[in-house]
């Protein structure tokens, strides 16, 4: 009777709070496969996991894998799912201290067993398995969403075109959940279908719970805080067909047109949008033409994804720490990015060089890409990519290291070169459509901003020995031509003066051919600017 009353109060009644609900758009949009699942991969399987591990709450990744065979799951799809539920739900300080035990392990060269001995929590972990359903492909309809089919459709879409196309994705993620509320509601309670306040909690994996109330302000609370169910005891057990109907009356499609934005604007007046709203935390860099983007500001709290795409032959620097990165439709562009504590997502993209640190990398739709990277869990590989090729971590900045701490990145874990293919290949097939690059074609970045504060003198990022040598032969080049040129220099009459021309001229043919000739006039800028 009393939780009557109190839902009564909650859906029309006097003591109604100001709330409402939606979905939390970076799992959709990083964290959810776009593979094909079997038929086997039900409901009515997954309700069956919990007796599989004897109802304990928590399953290891050993478990997990043998039960995903009754989904129809491969070995190769279902550890991408464990480590990308253990990316998406851990905390930062949880990444740092699970990355040193990871090295621990490996030192004693016993991390085999120990990366099967970890376990999860199973009620969040089965209803994050089971939103991998909203991005499945299937022969009749591919896994792009509304707003990345108007980029490919497009090229550059205006602005108007791309929030347009971005609340419509978030419709979909709506819809995909408010259909499936009352199957994932039933497996946080397989057995009773009744939930009391610790097992709602974990429903904020898929769902923010937004207070409106106040003066303007929105804020993100845990999981079931606005709930009356629990308002006088969070013990009680509540029929999830109440929860259910609570939810769908204050869900809400937070596309970007309902969200506030902070614009930043460039030189150029193209603006980047910076949102504010914590329903909808999504910063946008797009649409960069033949121009140099530098942010090196800390994002803010506010920002849990950037959206890098509709670039070309742009530079851009985003020099701070991030959530989740998606870069996609991007041609012919440089992305350097500041350490990512979730993942980076690199989709659809043409002669793109990436350089990045974080947690986890997918790759997808990518030609002709080459991706620099740190990753403390192998990079995902997926459908469509061709000649793009993975290399080490490059560069550095002043504030890298502080940024990796911030991140929970871990600079001396590197799992670069044991990328995960989730695509299925001709066995006889010489083709690798995603390779290790070359060491005779590695180099290092230099990173041209000396604004920053910061204790990083050097890369911190670990690499093969091979690479290192590498880039201790091509420096040794580079000082040997000093040497010789400044012997010229000593030198005098025209000898001098034709080894000055002929450098001039083979200089500016080089610029002008490599199109580096914009990027020495953006730097020129921006050290005007005293950047």
């Amino acid at each position: 009777a009393t939780v009557s009353v109190l839902y009564w109060r909650a859906v029309g009644g006097p003591g109604r709070k100001a709330l409402m609900y939606c979905v939390r758009v970076e799992l959709f949009q990083q964290y959810v496969l776009p593979v094909s699942l079997p038929p086997k991969f039900t409901l009515s399987t997954l309700l069956k996991v919990p007796n599989a591990v004897q109802g304990r709450g928590v399953i290891t990744y050993t478990e997990w894998i043998s039960v995903s065979g009754s989904l129809g799951l491969t070995e190769a799809v279902a550890g991408s799912m464990f480590e990308l539920y253990c990316t998406y739900t851990m905390t930062e300080e949880q990444k740092s201290e699970h990355s040193r035990d990871e090295l621990a392990w490996r030192g004693n060269r016993q991390v085999q067993g120990w990366l099967n001995e970890r376990h999860v929590p199973l009620p969040p972990f089965l209803l994050f398995v089971f939103c991998q359903q909203h991005h499945t492909p299937s022969a009749s309809a591919t896994s792009q969403t509304a707003w990345q089919s108007v980029v490919c459709q497009t090229g550059t879409p205006s602005g108007d075109a791309t929030l347009h196309a971005m609340a419509v994705d978030h419709e979909k993620m709506t819809t995909f959940v408010t259909q499936h509320l009352y199957h994932l509601l039933a497996l946080l309670a397989p057995n009773k279908y009744k939930v009391n306040f610790a097992q709602i909690n974990t429903f904020g994996i898929i769902l923010k719970e937004i207070d409106t109330s106040g003066a303007g302000s929105k804020k993100d609370l845990p999981f079931g805080s606005l709930m009356p169910f629990w308002w006088t005891d969070k013990s009680s057990l509540v029929d999830i067909s109440l929860v259910q109907q609570h939810i769908n009356d204050g869900m809400v499609s937070m596309g970007p047109a309902k969200c506030g934005y902070k614009p930043w604007t460039d030189r150029n007046n193209k603006v980047v949008f910076w949102p504010t709203d914590p329903g909808h935390k999504t910063a946008i860099v797009r649409g960069f033409n033949k121009v140099m983007v530098h942010k090196g500001a800390n994002l803010g709290p506010d920002v849990e994804n950037v959206q890098v795409y509709c670039n070309h032959q742009a530079n851009i620097y985003l020099l701070a720490p991030m959530k989740n990165v998606t870069v996609f439709g991007c041609a012919n562009s440089n992305i350097i990015l500041g350490p990512v504590s979730g993942v980076v997502t690199l989709e659809s993209c043409d002669k793109v060089r990436l350089i990045v640190a974080a947690r986890g990398l997918r790759v997808q739709g990518a030609t002709d890409c080459r991706v620099y990277c740190c990753t403390n869990t192998p990079p995902l590989i997926l459908q469509g990519n061709k000649r793009t090729e993975l290399a080490p971590y490059n560069t550095f900045y002043p504030a890298l290291e502080s940024h990796l701490r911030a991140t929970g990145v871990n600079p001396l874990l590197n799992l670069w070169n044991q990328p995960v293919n989730l695509i299925k290949t001709e066995i006889n097939s010489d083709h690798q459509p995603v390779s290790l690059l070359p060491v005779q074609a590695f180099a290092s970045v230099t990173i041209p901003f000396t604004n920053h504060s910061g204790e990083t003198h050097a890369n911190p990022c670990v690499m093969p020995q091979e690479y290192t040598d590498e880039l201790k032969r091509k420096v040794a080049v580079a000082t040997q031509s000093c040497n010789m040129l400044r012997q010229v220099a000593a030198e005098r009459g025209s000898a001098k003066a034709e080894v000055a021309k002929q450098i001039n001229e083979k200089f500016k043919a080089w610029l002008q051919a490599s199109g580096n000739l914009r990027h020495i006039l953006e730097l020129l800028y921006y050290e005007e600017e005293g950047y």
